[in-house]
């Protein structure tokens, strides 16, 4: 049986505004939340976006894009004219727009969250293995030590 994913432990939880917020675009929070990315949304006045928490100090900011007027997520899902996503990278001034389904040929995407999630996996994978250390030869399991085994002949 499916289990919804709990809210995150936050004071804006309890806000009207949020709440909504949160049921409008659940769908493609589920999505993340559900890959194990810590996911949220944002109000930073009258901004509102989806915050992506990434490994290796990465994020994602899931917006509205501009061509019509607000970056802010819409309160009304169908006034929602295209997705704007910029990761931002560890550094201070590392950022890139990796998706904008207003322009170029994402534009086939317009609203729809398939294109939107299947364009987002692959830098979610890569900020996955940026994080991941090598295996390093000393991660082996040492050699057996003992007596000398009978070479295998093939005979039975």
């Amino acid at each position: 049986m499916f289990k919804p994913l709990p809210f995150p432990d936050h004071q804006n939880v309890r806000d009207p505004l949020w709440q909504r917020l949160w049921a409008t675009y659940s769908d493609v929070i589920t999505l993340l939340r559900a890959d194990s990315i810590p996911t949220d949304i944002e109000m930073c006045g009258s901004e509102w976006y989806i915050a992506a928490q990434l490994p290796g100090g990465y994020s994602l900011s899931i917006r509205s894009s501009e061509e019509h007027g607000s970056a802010a997520l819409p309160l009304d899902r169908g006034q929602l004219w295209a997705w704007h996503v910029t990761l931002h990278g560890p550094g201070e001034n590392d950022a890139e727009v990796i998706y904008d389904s207003a322009r170029g040929d994402q534009a086939r995407g317009g609203t729809a969250v398939l294109p939107l999630m299947a364009h987002l996996v692959p830098h979610i994978e890569a900020a996955r293995r940026s994080t991941l250390r090598p295996k390093e030869a000393t991660d082996a399991p040492p050699p057996a030590t003992g007596p000398a085994l009978p070479a295998d002949t093939g005979r039975d």
